[in-house]
């Protein structure tokens, strides 16, 4: 029983932090294409 809850504890854990990754590459991605739009719009 103990290693079961262990593996699905791991398994959250995983989940919460590939979601996060994710997060941030969206974020990332968001600010890289509103720059590009800034550069476009001065040039």
């Amino acid at each position: 029983m103990r290693l079961i809850f262990e593996f699905f504890e791991a398994m959250v854990i995983a989940a919460v932090g590939i979601f996060s990754l994710e997060a941030i590459s969206l974020e990332y991605n968001q600010r890289k294409l509103n720059e590009r739009k800034q550069t476009a719009e001065i040039k």
